[in-house]
C-alpha cells in the first residue's frame, strides 16, 4: 500500500461520516473488468484500488458511485450512472464519467487524458470546483471537508 492509499485508509477507520464496506472486502476483479468492457474505457487505478477494497458506500451519506456485482442493476453504480447520465443529459464517457451527484455537489472523471493510470477528478460544489490529481486525493479531500 502507498502513502495515499494508507493515508485514506486511517481516515475511513477513524471517521464516523464513512459508510464504506470493511477493507478487503470490496468487488472482484471480474466485476472491475467487466465494468470496464460496459464502460468502454479503462478505469484509474485508484478507483479500482477502492473498489477491490472497499466496494462502496458513502461518506456524509452521499453515495460515491461503485461497482455493483449485478446484471440487472438501478441506483448508483457507475457504469448504469454513466448510461443514465449519456441518455438524459447527452454526457459523453469520454469527456466525463460522474462519481458524485447531488444537487449542488458534483464529482467526476476527466476521461479526456489518462496520465500514470489516473485520470483527474473535477470536483464542483457552490460554485467552486476542484481539481484532484486522482481518486484517492479527492475521498481524502471529502472525508476531510466534513471532520
Amino acid at each position: 500500500m502507498n502513502q495515499e492509499q494508507q493515508e485514506l485508509k486511517a481516515l475511513i477507520e477513524h471517521s464516523e461520516a464513512v459508510d464504506f464496506a470493511p477493507f478487503g472486502e470490496g468487488s472482484s476483479e471480474l466485476w472491475v473488468s467487466k465494468t470496464e468492457k460496459e464502460l468502454g474505457i479503462k478505469l484509474p487505478a485508484s478507483y479500482k484500488w477502492w473498489s477491490l477494497n472497499y466496494g462502496g458506500g458513502e461518506i456524509s451519506n452521499t453515495e460515491i458511485y461503485s461497482i455493483y456485482e449485478m446484471e440487472e442493476v438501478v441506483g448508483d453504480d457507475i457504469a448504469y450512472m454513466a448510461k443514465i447520465n449519456q441518455k438524459n443529459q447527452d454526457i459523453d464517457i469520454n469527456d466525463k464519467l460522474y462519481i458524485l451527484e447531488t444537487g449542488h455537489h458534483q464529482a467526476y472523471f476527466d476521461t479526456t487524458n489518462m496520465l500514470n493510470e489516473e485520470y483527474q477528478v473535477v470536483e464542483v460544489f457552490d460554485n467552486n470546483k476542484v481539481i484532484h490529481t486522482n481518486f484517492i486525493q479527492f475521498l481524502i479531500s471529502l472525508i476531510r471537508s466534513i471532520e
